[in-house]
């Protein structure tokens, strides 16, 4: 029920930025770096998205139709995270 990232580093420049962490899904916890633009124009936006496998968190694959109709096992997260 619950999704969480705790970053123990970031590396970058001004405009750019990579945050290292541990991300969570279904209990299951991996390394990850994110890549994240930075917008500092009015408060602080960082936007970004990483791809995980959804078979590394669990997920079993779903097919149908004897595999004409199934899940794709990459999944693309993005995220946005604003501070005023």
């Amino acid at each position: 029920p619950m999704i969480t990232f705790k970053s123990s580093s970031c590396t970058g420049g001004p405009d750019q930025a990579t945050i290292n962490g541990k991300f969570t899904l279904r209990g299951v916890t991996r390394d990850i770096r994110v890549p994240v633009k930075v917008d500092s124009s009015s408060g602080l936006k960082l936007t970004g998205s990483f791809k995980i496998k959804a078979t590394d968190y669990g997920f079993k694959p779903y097919s149908a139709m004897f595999g004409q109709l199934k899940n794709q096992n990459e999944m693309s997260i993005h995220l946005e995270l604003v501070s005023n």
